[in-house]
């Protein structure tokens, strides 16, 4: 909320509250070199506070590591009433994360950009280091079906404007690239919406992937 105006009992997620109580927990005391006139500066100036604290505990949005691999932008989506509809027209029973989604479920979604057009695998290795849903084209059904919803209050999901992958448990096998699985993605906009497009896994390796999403469950 802009006006930092507290949240409703009701309304505070139990992840952040237990984020609160650990800043409080580990905030320099004055036995650890903390004093009254650093203390009142801080006080004094909470817009400076709240960019150095931001700045420590939420992810960059543009910061490329020396992989050349980093979030470009950070959005939440749900999963709709209709996913078993989505699950069956777009996904398999082998995919398991896709069978674990359950209404209402809220995801967090990173746009990731691969500056330095690394291969496949090293950029399947960065999402499954973090722990990532391989969600493939029902992770690309969520995005799109979220931003049609989002058009209706002319407002957009950060997306580019070029094709971003969405791997699936079949990618996520690193299998050889050679006749390996279909990776399904969105192009767009088109006009106001963005749509559904597969790239092959040797049309990747051979004119290289530049955005591919990861998503989290944030529920």
């Amino acid at each position: 909320m802009n006006d930092r105006t507290p949240l409703p009992p009701k309304q505070v997620p139990g992840w952040f509250i237990a984020l609160q109580v650990a800043v409080l927990q580990q905030l320099p005391r004055p036995e650890d070199g903390m004093d009254k006139v650093t203390a009142l500066r801080w006080t004094d100036n909470q817009g400076d506070l709240k960019q150095n604290l931001a700045s420590l505990v939420t992810p960059p949005r543009i910061q490329l590591s020396n992989k050349g691999i980093g979030i470009l932008h950070t959005f939440d989506i749900f999963v709709p009433n209709d996913i078993d509809e989505l699950r069956t027209k777009y996904s398999s029973d082998k995919n398991i994360a896709v069978q674990k989604l359950t209404p209402g479920q809220k995801l967090k979604v990173d746009l990731i950009m691969n500056g330095h057009h690394l291969p496949i695998r090293d950029c399947i290795n960065v999402l499954r280091s973090s722990g990532a849903l391989f969600l493939g084209e029902v992770g690309s059904m969520l995005i799109i079906n979220a931003q049609a919803e989002l058009n209706k209050k002319q407002m957009r999901i950060p997306l580019s404007d070029q094709w971003m992958a969405s791997f699936d448990e079949k990618n996520a096998a690193l299998e050889p690239a050679s006749k390996g699985p279909l990776v399904p993605g969105i192009i767009g906009p088109l006009y106001s919406n963005y749509g559904r497009m597969v790239k092959t896994t040797e049309e990747l390796d051979q004119d290289g992937l530049t955005f591919f999403f990861s998503f989290h469950d944030a529920s």
